[in-house]
């Protein structure tokens, strides 16, 4: 029997990304290729895990982060948090988020 963890398939993170939808469409197509070139389900469901398993943690992690980030209410870190965002150029805010959209399925 293959074993699931936490980062994958349920993807057990906070919403903070609005990434569910998104991670349910790339576990299917992941599944679906490993199931069609690994020769068995055991085999499907380990590349699966392989292939998955970094970039699902990232995810999790980085909308925690961002999570903890938005709901600060210490008025000091709220302020600070709002000087910085304002000050930070888009284009370095979004850098942290590239990984989403640069995948390599191959």
């Amino acid at each position: 029997m293959v074993r699931l963890r936490e980062s994958e398939a349920a993807h057990a993170t906070t919403p903070n990304l609005g990434q569910g939808a998104g991670q349910a469409m790339e576990d299917a197509y992941v599944l679906a290729r490993s199931l069609e070139t690994a020769g068995d389900t055991v085999k499907a469901f380990k590349d699966f895990e392989s292939k998955r398993i970094s970039r699902t943690t990232k995810i999790i992690k980085m909308s925690k982060q961002v999570g903890q980030i938005a709901q600060l209410e210490n008025k000091a870190l709220v302020q600070l948090r709002n000087f910085v965002l304002r000050k930070l150029p888009p284009s370095a805010n979004m850098k942290r988020f590239e990984f989403l959209y640069a995948i390599d399925w191959d």
